[in-house]
């Protein structure tokens, strides 16, 4: 399922690139999570330095919608970088955890506005990784370098036998932690496992405030391990299409 072009559009293609030019990016990552805001900075594939940034209930209390939160967040995110005597002139680029964008195939997409508009239109339910684009794009914008996201949230690769619920009403979709389940995936397959991804069969946990869990077939589509109550009415029965969660 591609994502709508409207919305972003997929980042620098795949190809090769020499060694040298792409170890010495430096990127600012940036997680958002309900109470906690990640943030790293890496140079190529070394760790500059990484911080989880803790939001308490208290700082939280005053924001009824997390689209709210945008501006605390990036006050926070500013206060830390400033910490740690970094200067964002050295940035190449910004990256962050993608939100609930409609199903998208997994990959690195470009921030542009589109997306970013697109996120303060959920209003149910919305999570706290529909913050990191906006982020991503704000502390971007007057560095002028690129803001990406990485395997959002509504990352929906699933076989079709996976979708079928035993109800032909409902076809089961996908919303869950893609981004950590891609990583560790591949962390397991090059650290524990030695082979390639490709020729491993896991099970993979995100186990955190919420909970996803995923099986990768050999052409990375992913099968959702879940048990699920099926609703009673329609009404019900189509929201829950439109929002598959793991929990």
């Amino acid at each position: 399922m591609p994502l709508p072009t409207e919305y972003c559009r997929k980042g620098a293609p795949d190809a090769p690139r020499p060694a040298d030019t792409a170890m010495s990016k430096c990127i600012l990552v940036i997680n958002p999570g309900s109470t906690s805001t990640k943030i790293a900075v890496f140079r190529g594939a070394e760790k500059v330095f990484d911080e989880t940034l803790r939001h308490s209930r208290e700082e939280l209390a005053p924001f009824h919608w997390v689209m709210e939160q945008v501006d605390f967040r990036r006050a926070v995110i500013e206060r830390a970088l400033a910490a740690h005597d970094f200067d964002t002139a050295q940035l190449d680029g910004i990256c962050a955890r993608g939100g609930q964008l409609p199903p998208c195939e997994s990959g690195t997409y470009l921030v542009e506005q589109r997306m970013v508009d697109y996120m303060y239109t959920i209003k149910h339910a919305a999570h706290a990784s529909n913050l990191g684009c906006v982020l991503a794009l704000e502390l971007a914008q007057p560095l002028h370098i690129p803001a990406f996201i990485c395997d959002p949230v509504s990352v929906d690769e699933m076989t079709e036998e996976a979708r079928i619920t035993g109800l032909p009403e409902i076809r089961r979709t996908m919303l869950g932690h893609a981004l950590n389940c891609r990583a560790m995936a591949r962390r397991c397959a090059e650290e524990v496992l030695h082979k390639p991804l490709e020729d491993c069969r896991l099970i993979v946990l995100h186990l955190g405030g919420g909970a996803s869990a995923r099986l990768p077939d050999a052409e990375h589509r992913v099968r959702p391990l879940r048990r699920q109550r099926v609703p009673q009415d329609r009404a019900a029965a189509d929201k829950l299409g439109r929002h598959f969660q793991f929990t």
